[in-house]
């Protein structure tokens, strides 16, 4: 995507984590920036709000996107990912999934449902 790198590294999360989160993309301001899923943004603080609230820690869990790089606009503003976009992904999202091997994923909105 436009020669943006993608958000897949070790800052994803424990290898051997029971517990897989899968998000649409990552954010412009958060994730695309900081190299870490689902942080640096309003998102991020809602998420890390929500581990809290059901007794997880990042340090347990992996995370990963059913797009791996930010899609933006013309403008630069985050976009929802197309479906090409997506499946351009599905291959690195499977193979992720297949190595985890977590006992439980949850998905976090239609686009990671989807993929």
């Amino acid at each position: 995507m436009c020669g943006r790198s993608a958000v897949l590294s070790e800052l994803n999360g424990r290898l051997d984590a029971r517990v897989m989160f899968i998000g649409e993309a990552p954010g412009r301001k958060g994730a695309d920036r900081t190299r870490i899923p689902f942080s640096g943004d309003q998102s991020g603080r809602n998420f890390d709000r929500f581990l809290a609230s059901i007794g997880l820690e990042r340090s347990q869990i992996f995370i990963t996107s059913a797009a791996l790089c930010n899609p933006r606009t013309t403008t630069g503003a985050n976009r929802r990912p197309t479906t090409s976009e997506v499946r351009n992904c599905s291959n690195f999202l499977k193979r992720t999934i297949e190595l985890i091997d977590p006992r439980l994923i949850v998905t976090l909105g239609g686009v990671a449902l989807d993929a």
